[in-house]
């Protein structure tokens, strides 16, 4: 009878311990997802954290936040300390990127003599969310400035002289460029 309490006694403490081990090896993770800022320049990104292991946690972004999601958050790259109420560490690391990079290719036609107006400007959009919205302004004379808003990027009889190009994505993204017709 003694025989059996010491092994049984015996399997108890075995088993304790084994599962001792296995809590003490468990390990806590931390996922990110992030939300991309809606044009860049613009500070609307976020990221939100999923989080395993044993509440509460501690929170330690690169930034100084302590809270589990950040918000209000510009391109950049964001790391955070994870620490669980047990003391077991996760990090990681996420990019908060523009969801609309929009590049342009402008082609121009200079004038074909002084004081005539057939100068021309072509604009092709990559990227960004269409439809697009095209704006071409002369901003040569300060006086007298003109400006063509469009939904194509093609503006035609031009006099010379420096215009300022704006492409609107739907998200209301610009893009602002120069150039000069001779």
């Amino acid at each position: 009878m003694r025989t059996d309490y010491l092994i049984k006694t015996a399997f108890l403490l075995v088993l304790v311990q084994f599962l001792g081990a296995i809590r003490a090896t468990a390990q806590c993770t931390v996922r990110a997802s992030v939300q991309p800022v809606s044009c860049t320049g613009m500070d609307d990104g976020s990221i939100s954290l999923q989080v395993k292991g044993t509440a509460p946690y501690k929170f330690e972004w690169s930034n100084g936040h302590t809270s589990q999601n950040i918000t209000n958050l510009t391109i950049g790259t964001y790391q955070v300390k994870v620490t669980d109420s047990q003391g077991c560490v996760a990090t990681t690391t996420a990019e908060v990127k523009s969801q609309t990079n929009i590049s342009l290719s402008i082609i121009t036609s200079n004038t074909s003599a002084a004081g005539v107006s057939d100068g021309k400007v072509t604009i092709t959009v990559s990227g960004g969310k269409r439809p697009y919205t095209f704006s071409l302004t002369n901003t040569t004379d300060k006086r007298k400035v003109t400006a063509q808003k469009q939904a194509h990027g093609a503006f035609t009889n031009l006099p010379a002289g420096r215009y300022m190009i704006i492409v609107s994505d739907s998200q209301d993204c610009p893009v602002i460029k120069g150039v000069t017709i001779k």
